[in-house]
């Protein structure tokens, strides 16, 4: 199963049905970095790969936290 973390304003990729969604909203305010880890922590043995959106804002706040 994927991870896949989509922009909540900008989302143009088709996740399967048996995947992981989080709409990712970190630039506009949202946490989303609970429900990331949130998700991790639940699913981290049936997770085999997390599609990330081209997104500078996450990645900056993921490498801060990670």
């Amino acid at each position: 199963m994927k991870l896949w973390i989509l922009c909540k304003y900008n989302n143009s990729r088709n996740p399967n049905e048996d995947d992981l969604v989080i709409n990712c909203g970190i630039c506009k305010g949202m946490d989303t970095l609970n429900s990331i880890k949130v998700i991790l922590e639940e699913y981290c043995d049936e997770i085999e790969d997390i599609v990330y959106p081209e997104c500078n804002i996450l990645k900056n706040v993921l490498n801060k936290k990670y």
